[in-house]
């Protein structure tokens, strides 16, 4: 297990409220992503960025950094389907907010 990937895994543990029953709740993206300044753990948190295309995203900006979020379809792993699913998210200034906010579902 890398680094990131353990990172991530913990944070999602110590975000869940004690004693909430996984059954009854739903998560939601919230935020945006700084590509030009994420980090590889920060740019993990979007579905479909593992460690391995995290790494690419980073080493395509320290080459030449964004200057448009679409030029993200420039790393390897990263094609327009991916682009219009994130594109709302995706950031070339400003800080990066991006995480996963827990939902508790009605009680039925």
């Amino acid at each position: 297990m890398s680094k990131a990937t353990f990172t991530l895994a913990l944070l999602a543990l110590l975000l869940l409220p004690p004693g909430a029953d996984a059954a009854k709740r739903e998560r939601e993206l919230v935020g945006t992503i700084n590509l030009n300044t994420a980090s590889l753990e920060q740019l993990c948190v979007l579905p479909g960025v593992g460690p391995r295309t995290a790494e690419r995203i980073v080493e395509l900006r320290r080459k030449r950094p964004f200057r448009q979020s679409s030029e993200v379809m420039r790393v390897k792993g990263i094609g327009p389907k991916f682009y219009r699913k994130h594109r709302e998210r995706l950031r070339v200034d400003g800080p990066t907010t991006l995480g996963w906010v827990e939902l508790e579902r009605a009680r039925r």
